[in-house]
């Protein structure tokens, strides 16, 4: 009987002595405030997506007399036509210096095949380009502004 009421005063005085810590360390406690996944639950009321703001680089510039043609590659886009179409007129705001096509691609080949495009001079170069990368180019080939005309993926039509 003895040996039991030992141990029910010695788990009593370190119940106390923990109670005693607990209020010494409570004001740190109750001032710090858990991590937000704890606590916090986002619930997104909008319909909209979330989307990264679009990064976009140059690949090249066709310049003619009156006309730029201007070709780019962008990254982290969502590709939904009001992102895309967004962006080609960001773009020409930004960067184009009198009337311009604005020529977006998420793959950077496409974009130099279809320079290559743009450059060739005689029919039979031009169906044999066609032959070899139109399927390519037409799937990659995002989104367009031609002379403030916007046309979303233009070549699969």
């Amino acid at each position: 009987m003895r040996k039991a009421l030992k141990w029910v005063g010695i788990v009593t005085i370190a119940f106390f002595i923990f109670v005693i810590l607990m209020n010494l360390f409570s004001d740190d406690v109750k001032n710090s405030k858990p991590p937000a996944y704890l606590t916090e639950k986002t619930v997104s009321t909008t319909t909209e997506p979330i989307v990264k703001k679009a990064e976009y680089r140059l690949i090249g510039r066709l310049d003619k007399p009156n006309i730029e043609n201007i070709f780019f590659v962008v990254d982290n886009i969502n590709i939904d036509r009001q992102s895309v179409e967004k962006l080609v007129r960001e773009i020409e705001d930004k960067d184009c210096k009198m009337q311009c096509n604005v020529l977006l691609y998420d793959d950077e080949k496409a974009a130099k095949l279809d320079m290559e495009y743009s450059q060739l001079t005689t029919s039979d170069a031009m169906s044999a380009w066609k032959e070899k990368n139109y399927d390519f180019v037409k799937v990659h080939n995002v989104g367009q502004l031609l002379m403030g005309d916007f046309t979303y993926y233009p070549l699969k039509k």
